[in-house]
């Protein structure tokens, strides 16, 4: 499977929300449902993409969430596969904790894991960097260009998350009213990334004038701007296979579940389910936050709960991953003013297959 990687250049912090918590926080990625809610409201005001149509939540395109890159070279979740056995039971004392540091890994590592490598492995060979969040090979960081990344130590910062203090003014008793923005700023030659298939050619437009606007929060104060870069291709294994890993939010309908995409295998026999489960490994996020429609004021969406990247997932033959969910606010049982269309929340998910060998 060969997809498309936009890399986002540039000099300006982010200010990427979590659920939950107030503007003294934020996330150091963006992740692909609120990625696909900005491309939507950008194409409704611009039209670049006018094939895609409105009143479907279905793209022509799949993404992933925004990812760390250095240099050239894209790193992807670290996916939640089984250790070995092997893997359990020979660690080094303290070496369980410096594994659980992990977050991102280079594509290269990436393979090598789901091709039944151990992480402990990849470490000894690779570089560890931000403090220990980020592994990347040997040879990826050979090819990642010239950068401060290349120093070869864990404590080398790619990225940098701070709290900028603002102050506002009453307007009514004059008084100073404090509070802090949390930003995430990345260092030179490092940024975001997103992997797409499909329509990638207007993506590709639409990612162009999107970096003008921005994306995230605190926009018009001069966050979220970005440049996109010459769009680059990665090979990554199918999701044909019985298992996948997720390189973005995942929401499963109705029908996925009683497919046993989550290894819930209620109508079989109990043996297959405990095989089923033991191969899909999981964590789950709350999304909730503000709608934004033309016209109409911003309310609270629907909060939902979302499969995070890197968890791995049952694929059944034929099951496309993912579908979208309806978050419009409803008011009590029966509203007497609902809301006036859908609200959808991107949950289709871009994966990537895991060998049988190694599940």
């Amino acid at each position: 499977m060969q997809l498309t990687v936009f890399r986002f250049a540039s000099d300006c912090a982010f200010h990427f929300g979590e659920h939950g918590v107030g503007f003294e926080k934020t996330s150091i990625t963006f992740a692909s449902d609120r990625l696909y809610a900005a491309l939507f409201a950008h194409n409704l005001l611009t039209g670049i993409m006018p094939a895609w149509n409105e009143h479907s939540p279905d793209p022509p395109f799949r993404i992933s969430s925004c990812l760390p890159y250095v240099g050239t070279v894209v790193t992807l979740p670290l996916p939640m596969l089984a250790p070995q056995r092997s893997e359990q039971t020979e660690l080094k004392p303290g070496e369980r904790k410096r594994l659980k540091k992990v977050r991102y890994v280079s594509a290269t590592i990436f393979k090598r894991l789901l091709a039944g490598a151990q992480l402990r492995e990849c470490v000894e060979t690779g570089v560890l960097l931000q403090g220990k969040a980020v592994l990347i090979d040997q040879a990826d960081l050979a090819a990642a260009g010239k950068g401060p990344f290349n120093d070869h130590d864990d404590s080398t910062t790619l990225w940098r998350q701070e709290s900028v203090p603002h102050v506002a003014i009453d307007r009514m008793s004059n008084q100073p009213n404090y509070y802090e923005i949390g930003q995430v700023r990345f260092a030179p030659g490092c940024g975001l990334a997103v992997l797409a298939s499909g329509n990638t050619t207007g993506l590709e437009h639409l990612l162009h004038s999107l970096g003008a606007s921005g994306i995230g929060g605190r926009r018009s104060k001069g966050l979220g701007q970005f440049c996109l870069a010459k769009p680059a291709t990665l090979e990554l294994p199918d999701p044909d296979t019985e298992c996948a890993v997720l390189l973005s939010r995942y929401w499963p309908s109705a029908a996925e579940l009683r497919r046993n995409v989550l290894g819930t295998a209620a109508p079989d026999p109990a043996h297959q389910a405990e095989s089923l489960s033991a191969k899909v490994n999981y964590s789950l996020v709350d999304v909730g936050g503000w709608l934004f429609s033309p016209g109409n004021a911003a309310q609270r969406r629907k909060s939902v709960r979302m499969l995070s990247e890197g968890s791995v997932v049952h694929t059944p033959a034929g099951l496309r991953l993912g579908s979208a969910v309806d978050v419009r606010p409803a008011y009590g049982a029966a509203p007497t003013e609902p809301f006036p269309h859908p609200v959808f929340r991107f949950g289709q998910a871009l994966a990537v297959g895991v060998p049988k060998e190694v599940q």
